[in-house]
């Protein structure tokens, strides 16, 4: 009785770690390319800003042309990692880099609210913050899953600023 209770639970529990090891392999990153991405990005734009079919094609190409110069940026950084050795930077360098990429991002942001409505553009700027805060959580290991002292730590911190 007891074998026939333990061989069962054994059993079990290898059907629960086979399962588990298969689901694991399809969450394997898809790879689109800059134009499929794009074409996510608008309709996943249109469901949420109800942007009209003009304003959809106007933001095509402003849309293609930061993601390709994000795809160029990743394959230069993967190219520089591939060569073993860090490079230090200097600040001034430091500075330039990220000078550059800031003038970048408000040059997009102009060219996105040039098209887009107040309202609409209101309601992206919001979106974005929210994607940006979430792949933040993500990256310091906050996301759902991973127990850590860092949401309870910013719960109180929340709470001493607003006091």
């Amino acid at each position: 009785m007891k074998r026939n209770i333990l061989s069962a639970v054994f059993a079990i529990a290898i059907a629960f770690s086979v399962s588990a090891q298969r689901g694991h392999k399809g969450h394997q990153k898809i790879k689109f390319t800059p134009e499929q991405k794009v074409t996510l990005s608008i309709k996943k734009m249109t469901l949420a800003l109800d942007l009209s079919s003009s304003q959809q094609q106007k933001l095509k190409p402003i849309l293609l042309e930061a993601a390709s110069k994000r795809m160029k940026m990743m394959e230069a950084r993967k190219g520089k990692k591939g060569k073993g050795k860090r490079n230090k930077i200097s600040s001034d360098e430091a500075f330039a880099k990220m000078n550059n990429m800031l003038d970048q991002r408000i040059a997009f942001q102009n060219k996105i609210k040039n098209v887009l409505k107040e309202d609409q553009f209101e309601k992206w700027q919001k979106m974005k913050a929210r994607m940006h805060h979430k792949r933040g959580d993500k990256m310091r290991g906050h996301h759902k899953g991973k127990k850590g002292k860092g949401k309870k730590q910013g719960k109180k911190n929340r709470v001493e600023a607003d006091a």
